[in-house]
């Protein structure tokens, strides 16, 4: 196949054939390795910064433009859990090329893990792996998150659990992600992306304005005195009335 391939773009004189070439030969290596079934994650932060700069690529593809405000807030002292509502396919990718100086991990759902090369590359960057109807695969992600917490490593999770259609609206949460967090006593930073659903239409090249806003960043000091599912719904009432602010 990347024979055939390169024997097509030295047909056709392109170099943009070379650019989708090198794209997912680059994948390809950063992938090596990588085990999508390991039952026990390990960070690795040299592999997820090559991963980001071959999605600088995708967000280039898309025409993405970011607007961030507020990210001057987010803790430098020590690692947090970043939550945001969840609108589009690369709305990991936006928050981890906001976020790119932090040791960050995402939460992935695990049918992402069975995807050829992503597959690999999130299970060797060291992502976590959540199935949804597995109530055990919950209580290892609250697990693994502390771990990464307690050496250092930020958590990334939208707590909506699905991508969302309405872009003035949020589904309910799932409370439990919380607890990566709280039990460790660590910061939770509240984000919101707004306009990111007009990315699923797939249109390539053109301009997606993408705004991302850090609305609150909650030391434990704000919210020791809350139980889980109050925090929760504190969290989910403040992103709720952002997102209904026109962009």
């Amino acid at each position: 196949f990347l024979i055939s391939f390169v024997a097509f773009a030295v047909k056709k004189h392109n170099s943009n054939y070379f650019i989708v070439f090198c794209f997912f030969i680059s994948l390809w290596i950063i992938g090596a390795g990588g085990n999508p079934n390991q039952k026990v994650p390990s960070y690795h932060n040299s592999t997820r910064k090559k991963l980001s700069g071959c999605m600088d690529f995708v967000l280039a593809l898309f025409g993405v433009k970011i607007h961030a405000e507020g990210f001057e807030n987010v803790p430098n002292d020590e690692p947090f859990l970043v939550i945001a509502n969840h609108r589009s396919n690369i709305d990991p990718i936006i928050l981890d090329r906001l976020l790119r100086k932090y040791e960050l991990a995402f939460i992935w759902k695990h049918t992402l893990f069975r995807v050829p090369w992503i597959g690999k590359i999130i299970a060797k960057a060291g992502y976590l792996k959540l199935d949804r109807m597995d109530l055990g695969s919950g209580f290892e992600i609250v697990r693994h998150g502390q771990s990464y917490l307690d050496v250092g490593v930020s958590i990334g999770v939208f707590p909506e659990g699905t991508r969302g259609s309405d872009e003035h609206d949020i589904a309910p949460f799932k409370s439990g992600c919380f607890l990566i967090a709280t039990k460790m006593r660590k910061p939770i930073v509240v984000t919101v992306l707004h306009n990111a659903h007009g990315i699923n239409k797939w249109k390539f090249i053109k301009r997606h304005d993408v705004y991302a806003k850090v609305v609150k960043v909650y030391r434990y000091e704000d919210y020791k005195d809350m139980n889980v599912n109050a925090l929760s719904d504190e969290i989910h009432a403040l992103m709720l009335e952002e997102v209904k602010k026109d962009k």
